[in-house]
């Protein structure tokens, strides 16, 4: 059988949620081309679906050392030592991954993510802006660079980037969210209640923003609006008892 119809028949496996017809499918095919890349990738994607991060390790290293190793094996490769909570070597496979594939959005993403993890700011920075130079209209990739540039100090670029994600995929909360706390880190309480209250507005599930609303309130001396807000959040979330707590004193205020 040739190796086309072993793949057909191992992607229907797995599409199946027969996860040990499409391992058995792989080894058997293994067993005589050991060297069949597609193949390996497949076995690994099995094992990520059973779970088992360990052996699907196993198989992307075996493809993912090549020097035209494709990129899905990179980033499932990455995704399984995430799984395992070895961040440090993921951003390690994402780099050589980037190697090969410079331009690769998904990788580019991957890294920045990963940076920011690990807490190198500057690096996440360089890998967002790359990603923004392929794709443009990506909210999280401005989302990433936001954070980035908080992280270093660079509130007014962050403040910028958050905005941009914003206008990129209005669909999506957290820029906006993002925009209010740094409004309040900056010391513009009166501009971040604002856009406290047109989060609420535009996506009132976010009652979490409440709290953050409340703490903003008190900065600025209006402690019955504060009490306000903080019972508004406790309403949906009581066992919060350090609300709770920021509720008492702005009421003994």
């Amino acid at each position: 059988m040739s190796s086309r119809k072993h793949i057909e028949r191992i992607g229907a496996a797995l599409a199946a949620g027969d996860i040990q017809a499409a391992l058995d499918l792989c080894q058997s095919r293994l067993r005589s081309r050991p060297g069949d890349a597609a193949i390996t990738v497949l076995q690994g994607q099995a094992f990520l679906a059973a779970e088992n991060f360990t052996a699907a390790v196993g198989s992307f290293e075996s493809v993912t050392g090549r020097s035209k190793a494709p990129t899905n094996a990179f980033l499932m490769h990455a995704y399984a030592l995430i799984q395992m909570e070895r961040p440090e070597d993921a951003f390690e496979l994402v780099k050589s991954g980037l190697k090969a594939h410079p331009a690769h959005a998904e990788l580019l993403q991957y890294a920045g993510l990963l940076a920011d993890q690990l807490k190198q700011p500057a690096d996440s920075e360089t890998y967002f802006r790359k990603l923004i130079d392929i794709e443009p209209g990506r909210g999280d990739a401005q989302l990433g660079l936001g954070n980035a540039l908080q992280q270093q100090g660079r509130d007014d670029e962050a403040l910028e980037a958050y905005k941009a994600a914003a206008v990129a995929d209005p669909e999506n909360s957290s820029p906006l969210v993002n925009v209010a706390n740094l409004l309040g880190k900056m010391g513009d309480q009166s501009s971040a209640q604002a856009a406290y209250r047109a989060v609420l507005q535009s996506f009132p599930e976010r009652g979490d923003v409440q709290a953050n609303l409340g703490a903003s309130l008190v900065h600025s001396g209006d402690y019955g609006e504060a009490v306000a807000a903080f019972d508004a959040y406790l309403k949906a979330f009581p066992d919060d008892f350090d609300v709770s707590l920021s509720r008492a004193r702005a009421y003994l205020k």
